[in-house]
């Protein structure tokens, strides 16, 4: 991508979303696509905010329904000033939809 494009992607079926430290002009580094049987256990529970000892035996019971999903998958996209997004959803990845807009210059007077 160039830099006056921008990208949008449109993710169906979110079942929670977690966002750190995003304020804008952030240059995305990776994205990464989990799905359930791969998805590290440390990134479901940050997503689903059931990190630490107290939610042990429910996040461990909903990972494992999770990594026997047929469908559904964690999205991670990391940028290069240490913001973070994460994304559980019960769509396949294939129905992620991507959008390439080409912005116009900004021309300071």
């Amino acid at each position: 991508m160039n830099s006056d494009e921008s990208c949008v992607l449109k993710v169906p079926k979110v079942i929670s979303l977690t966002l750190k430290g995003f304020s804008g002009g952030n240059t995305i580094l990776d994205i990464h696509v989990y799905k359930p049987q791969i998805c590290p256990l440390s990134l479901f529970a940050r997503v689903l905010h059931l990190e630490g000892d107290y939610w042990e035996k429910i996040r461990m019971d909903r990972f494992e329904q999770f990594s026997k999903a047929a469908t559904g998958f964690l999205l991670q996209l990391t940028t290069s000033d240490g913001c973070d997004l994460l994304l559980l959803t019960t769509a396949l990845p294939e129905a992620i939809e991507k959008e390439v807009m080409i912005t116009e210059p900004k021309i300071n007077p």
